[in-house]
């Protein structure tokens, strides 16, 4: 099942944290995993989502300004009081002529990497625009391995593309603007 966010980026800005914590706390009562896909940039919103995991995967390739960019946003949230202790890092899309190690990866990070997500691009993009599952344009993919699973689990019964955060957030609040700001 998928939560999508807003679908008018104005809507975004209604998104706050105390909601992002109330729908966290309902999901986990609701399902054994609950997987959130932050943005790259850190953010209140981000910052409720990362305290609130049991478990973060960071993305990050093997090249020296991604694992320079990981680190400092790793001792950014242990200033800001996160404990990354339960951080692991997936190595996404490593360059394979890259002298830098997922072991140099993980000494960095001081973080386990814990899997690898092969370098297809081809694979990746067709499948992108073609809107189809990586397994129906390329079955012998390297990918296709490292995303097992991904047509199993949990379905929502439903148009997914449908349901927005915005949907949740309006159970818990009111966020029609008064009426000034709607002439306005």
């Amino acid at each position: 099942q998928v939560l999508a966010p807003p679908t008018n980026v104005e809507d975004c800005e209604a998104v706050q944290p105390d909601h992002v914590e109330k729908i966290l706390n309902l999901l986990r009562d609701m399902y054994r995993w609950v997987v959130v896909d932050t943005s790259s940039h850190l953010n209140e919103v981000a910052l409720v989502a990362l305290e609130r995991a049991n478990r973060v995967y960071l993305l990050c390739d093997n090249m020296v300004p991604t694992v320079r960019a990981c680190q400092r946003m790793l001792d950014t949230l242990v200033r800001l009081g996160i404990d990354t202790e339960q951080f692991r890092a997936v190595m996404s899309k490593p360059f394979p002529r890259s002298e830098i190690t997922a072991k140099d990866v993980a000494e960095a990070l001081k973080c386990e990497v814990v899997a690898s997500i092969p370098y297809d691009d081809s694979t990746s993009v067709a499948a992108a625009n073609q809107g189809l599952p990586l397994r129906d344009v390329n079955a012998r993919s390297g990918i296709v391995e490292s995303v097992r699973g991904a047509g199993g689990g949990y379905r929502f019964i439903g148009n997914a593309r449908r349901l927005t955060l915005m949907d949740i957030i309006e159970l818990f609040e009111d966020v029609t603007p008064p009426a000034a700001e709607r002439e306005g």
